[in-house]
């Protein structure tokens, strides 16, 4: 107890998570590692919103269901897709969930979906866009370190393309 006191009364002792975070991105220089972390903030950012607008049009019973589907990822993953093409999701999930009704789907996500699928067609290849382009987040410390990564990853690729383009 006379320990963990001492440790608790420190000054210092008071970091918020995101001031770690930053602190660790401050010396990550690999762009695996930063797209590692990258990719779990913007994908947990993107499934939260998505989530969000179906809750609202699904109700929290078929959203509890939806969410104990093993479809759902492969669900987000193509609203992402379909965002990153210039969809708006929002409107998107909107239309597929009210587009027919649901109740007798025998897996929701897969049937919102292939909704998606056949409104949005074959979605081209994505453009070779910055990473910063690519974030799609809310703004709130979340979305601040979500930019903050995509810069630091462009900043990483040019630095490896001018190294490239020297040897």
């Amino acid at each position: 107890i006379a320990v963990l006191s001492e440790i608790l009364d420190r000054d210092d002792a008071q970091h918020a998570a995101v001031d770690v975070l930053r602190e660790e991105l401050e010396h990550a220089d690999s762009l695996a590692t930063l797209g590692t972390i990258w990719s779990a903030v913007v994908t947990e950012q993107s499934r939260d919103r998505y989530a969000d607008v179906l809750l609202d049009v699904l109700g929290p019973e078929q959203m509890q269901a939806l969410d104990d589907e093993p479809g759902t990822d492969r669900l987000w993953r193509a609203v992402r897709s379909a965002e990153l093409a210039g969809h708006d999701p929002e409107q998107l999930l909107r239309e597929v969930a009210t587009d027919r009704e649901l109740v007798t789907a025998e897996s929701v996500a897969d049937v919102l979906r292939h909704r998606i699928h056949a409104r949005v067609g074959e979605l081209p290849q994505p453009q070779q866009a910055s990473w910063t382009d690519r974030t799609v987040t809310p703004e709130g410390v979340i979305g601040d370190y979500a930019h903050e990564l995509a810069a630091a990853m462009d900043a990483r690729q040019a630095t490896l393309g001018e190294l490239a383009a020297a040897e």
